[in-house]
């Protein structure tokens, strides 16, 4: 049987001399984009660290999914110096969720920059699927270069950092219910990935399926689910339970867990 394995994700840079005294008895890292926007320096010389020093795997999660949801959760309140008011304050996008919809192409930035509003399924088309894939594994693979590129001090090191051990195609979260308002995301969710896998080049494609928790209690839905994940194509599949309680989980759902799990062997 494979022995399991445990990735460390890091959520800030305070977090750092934890994850390298400990790194040994994880498999790898992972870094969400909004990290590697906000503190681009440090997030790269730690995966100089770990893929190349420590020897151990490290990735970038592009958490497409956010732009998905209500944008409350990453905006924040600035001051509006530009009001003339005292005290005035506004919301805008955080600053590196600000840079990701510019690298992440038209739709995202069109939906959320431009009509402040998250993006839909509709908003994707056959070509935008494509732009979307390409973009986001042209990320993946490349932002880490171009920081360093861009950077007096590191860029005669930029030739020698690795590309992120494997890459994740553009995601959102499946807000499963026993309705139909969760296929349209579903739908989309697994084109990206046939897109993605797709895509020319030897990089490994790991596909996140980000779904409410409930599709557990519903069997056949979930194996359907997993068996169009399946045939989008990847080479390893990640679960994301979205406020599943794993100690509360009921033996049902927990059976139903498995089953898609066997379905990947």
């Amino acid at each position: 049987m494979p022995r399991p394995e445990v990735f460390l994700r890091m959520g800030s840079h305070v977090e750092k001399q934890y994850v390298l005294k400990t790194i040994k008895l994880f498999k790898g890292v992972l870094v969400g984009a909004n990290l590697l926007e906000s503190t681009p320096g440090a997030t790269v010389s730690l995966a100089l660290a770990i893929i190349g020093k420590l020897k151990r795997q490290f990735a970038i999660d592009p958490m497409t999914y956010v732009f998905g949801m209500d944008l409350s959760y990453i905006q924040s309140e600035t001051i509006d110096r530009a009001s003339g008011k005292k005290g005035q304050k506004r919301t805008d996008l955080k600053k590196s969720f600000s840079k990701l919809t510019k690298l992440f192409g038209n739709v995202i930035r069109l939906s959320v920059v431009d009509q402040q509003r998250p993006v839909r399924p509709s908003d994707f088309d056959a070509s935008a699927i494509k732009a979307l894939a390409r973009t986001l594994r042209e990320y993946q693979l490349e932002r880490m270069r171009q920081i360093w590129q861009s950077d007096p001090q590191f860029a005669d090191f930029a030739k020698d950092l690795a590309s992120p051990s494997f890459t994740f195609p553009p995601y959102f979260y499946t807000p499963y219910d026993n309705g139909s308002k969760w296929q349209p995301w579903h739908e989309l969710n697994t084109k990206l990935a046939s897109e993605y896998s797709k895509l020319d080049g030897d990089d490994h494609g790991h596909t996140i399926i980000c779904i409410g928790p409930k599709v557990l209690t519903v069997k056949q839905d979930a194996l359907k689910i997993t068996r169009d994940y399946i045939d989008a194509g990847s080479d390893a599949y990640w679960f994301w339970f979205s406020t599943l309680t794993e100690e509360r989980i009921t033996t049902d759902r927990l059976a139903v867990l498995v089953a898609m799990l066997d379905l990947l062997h």
